[in-house]
């Protein structure tokens, strides 16, 4: 098994002794990258390479924080220094969420032209049916090992059963004891022989099969049900000579459960496949994504995005499309809804997002408001939507937001540092050009995880909740927001004070008997504010 990492410059000759030329890209004579992620397999390597993505590559070129990529390649060299760390027993299962994930992409988005798929000379099994990689028998494999572990202690119990129970009547017949007084003794007792097992047979071929996966793919396995694995070099030579499968075929016809069928079916297709890959006689396979960023944006759209969002909203009118887009409770009114706007961006840690990723953002939120005041403006509708009030003529909050894929110990964290404010006017955050844009980061390997289990549901609210926990940290940190009862009307109020406090007043309802007003931390002023009313301190939700 090797490892590489997408984006990482190579010395192009080891890329070449890995990859076909058409799999990367020579930046010189010397260096070399791949721009693809996920499995790969190739008749001259006759081994299997996983390409993994550049979120994996810290500001310092090091894999997994501590390892230089250029070390960590072959993982069968027993000198590789991630064989000695807690991250070595993390990699089949990563790579295996990475080929899953490419996996489920592509059935969601079957017409896709970033994904490659190569499958050739896949064997059939005993009814005729194909398996898609190698990696899809040694998952399947896997499989049955973690659902079939019943079966596999019936079947020990039943080979131990009546081993070596003494048959008193052959004893008696057989036998004239020695008497000790009264009390006879027997010398050679007539025992039953247990009988040779076809299941026993079988699950010894399986678990072979296991531990030699086990050696070069290092899974996690110990439990063989008191059975004793054929050892390795053994075990490999009985595969390449094709003798194991020679055994099996022989064996065939003693079973008639489903379930050993079923086994001895996907042990004839590994036996298969890995004799040939073992001669060099497999060619090649592949699942790669030339622009894991769409799987990436797949993985958030699946996570947070609600799927009956009006054409209009996720397909802008100036050709512009949102990534991901839900409707939430308000900041300021939990009975109204808002739209929470989202774009994920698939980077290495040291790539800043750039001006023009900035500008579109700032357009999303600008057109998804302009769409919800084009309905307001036509009479029709807007249900729980409600961003403009017109006594104040004010502007709910819009949240919005960037995610970046990240390898770390949170779930989800807001980064400070890239947080980003488009404005006209100072101090006024419910104007409509005043829209604060956040940047995220969220814990790339679970929201992986999710996607590959199909799981978005279970996440989905925590996610949304921890999203908006942060959203709101952040504008009671940088606002100091008030609630103002007034004594008068609302409108003689609004009329009064309206030159003054543009832009810094929000009416949340239109029976609501407060008004919002909202200030940069710091600059609160209530001098020159006309008529009788009843001041609250109170913060966004």
């Amino acid at each position: 098994m090797k490892i590489l990492f997408e984006g990482f410059v190579y010395p192009v000759q080891t890329l070449q002794s890995i990859l076909k030329n058409d799999l990367l890209f020579a930046s010189s004579e010397s260096k070399a990258v791949t721009s693809y992620v996920g499995y790969y397999f190739d008749e001259e390597l006759g081994d299997s390479v996983f390409i993994l993505p550049k979120v994996f590559i810290n500001a310092e070129n090091l894999a997994f924080e501590k390892f230089s990529p250029l070390e960590i390649i072959d993982l069968e060299n027993d000198s590789n220094s991630i064989k000695h760390s807690e991250h070595y027993a993390q990699l089949f299962e990563l790579s295996v969420w990475l080929y899953k994930s490419i996996e489920r992409f592509n059935f969601r988005h079957p017409y896709n032209n970033v994904a490659s798929t190569k499958n050739i000379q896949n064997a059939l099994n005993a009814k005729g049916g194909n398996q898609e990689t190698y990696l899809d028998i040694i998952l399947s494999l896997l499989e049955f090992y973690k659902q079939n572990k019943n079966l596999f202690t019936f079947i020990y119990k039943e080979s131990k059963s009546g081993n070596h129970k003494i048959n008193w009547e052959k004893t008696f017949a057989k036998e004239t004891p020695i008497f000790n007084g009264s009390v006879p003794i027997y010398t050679n007792l007539s025992a039953q022989k247990k009988t040779f097992n076809f299941d026993e047979q079988l699950l010894v071929l399986f678990y072979s099969s296991l531990e030699y996966l086990k050696l070069k793919y290092n899974f996690k396995l110990s439990d063989y049900q008191g059975f004793e694995p054929i050892k390795h070099r053994e075990f490999s030579s009985l595969l390449s000579s094709g003798k194991a499968l020679k055994i099996l075929k022989k064996i065939r016809k003693n079973y008639f459960s489903d379930r050993l069928v079923s086994l001895w079916n996907l042990l004839y297709i590994f036996f298969d496949k890995t004799e040939r890959i073992l001669n060099r006689r497999y060619r090649e396979e592949m699942l790669l994504i030339k622009n894991f960023s769409e799987v990436f944006e797949d993985i958030i759209d699946c996570l947070i995005s609600d799927n009956d969002i009006p054409e209009g909203l996720k397909n802008q009118k100036d050709g512009k499309l949102i990534d991901h887009i839900y409707r939430n409770p308000s900041l300021t009114n939990s009975e109204n809804d808002i739209y929470f706007i989202g774009d994920s961006k698939y980077y290495k840690e040291t790539t800043e997002i750039g001006e023009n990723s900035v500008y579109k953002q700032f357009t999303y939120a600008k057109n998804v408001i302009q769409y919800n005041i084009d309905i307001f403006n036509s009479g029709k509708s807007v249900g729980k939507m409600r961003y403009r009030d017109n006594l104040t003529e004010g502007y709910d909050i819009t949240p919005n937001f960037f995610i970046r894929g990240k390898i770390f110990d949170d779930f989800i964290k807001l980064d400070d540092t890239r947080n980003m404010v488009n404005r006209h006017f100072n101090n006024r955050l419910f104007d409509r050009d005043t829209l604060i844009l956040l940047t995220y980061d969220i814990n790339f390997l679970k929201v992986l995880s999710a996607y590959v289990l199909n799981s978005e549901k279970l996440y989905r609210d925590k996610i949304r909740n921890m999203f908006r926990r942060h959203i709101v940290e952040y504008f009671n940190k940088k606002f100091e927001f008030y609630k103002i009862f007034p004594k008068s009307s609302l409108a003689d109020f609004v009329n009064n004070n309206f030159r003054k406090y543009i832009g810094k007043m929000f009416c949340p309802k239109d029976d609501e008997n407060f008004i919002w007003f909202a200030f940069e931390k710091g600059s609160a002023d209530f001098s020159e504010i006309k008529g009788d009313v009843e001041i609250e301190k109170s913060v966004v939700e």
